[in-house]
């Protein structure tokens, strides 16, 4: 399956999956960058209780819900995802994880080929 990793304003990188492709590509972005920061744990969190965090989301009226970051992590680099936003596509659950800047595009597409997925790279402004 194709998988468009989108690199907009900023450098921040953007992948959109379905919700049972997410949690194995963030512990695999983990493992292959050597990150594993309090961001991902929280990230995982939210994806595993998709339902509340949802309408938690639409109550609110936010698209993306913003990870909280360890001052410590963001200092040593340790940060895999800034925010994710929760979405029904085709009344399926999809998810679009919006990754840190400084992670490397190539750690994506990495750990994207190793779960079978074929990553292109677009550039958005």
């Amino acid at each position: 399956m194709e998988v468009k990793i989108k690199v907009v304003l900023g450098g921040y990188k953007v992948v959109t999956l379905p919700i049972e492709s997410v949690e194995p590509l963030i512990l695999k972005v983990s493992e292959v960058s050597g990150r594993r920061g309090r961001d991902l744990e929280e990230a995982l969190r939210i994806i595993r209780n998709f339902d509340y965090f949802y309408d938690l989301s639409k109550r609110k009226f936010k698209d993306y819900l913003i990870i909280p970051h360890d001052p410590k992590d963001m200092i040593t680099e340790n940060v895999i995802v800034d925010k994710v936003k929760l979405e029904y596509i085709n009344s399926k659950k999809h998810v679009i994880i919006v990754f840190d800047k400084r992670l490397p595009i190539e750690v994506i597409s990495k750990a994207l080929e190793s779960l079978n997925f074929k990553p292109t790279i677009e550039f958005t402004t």
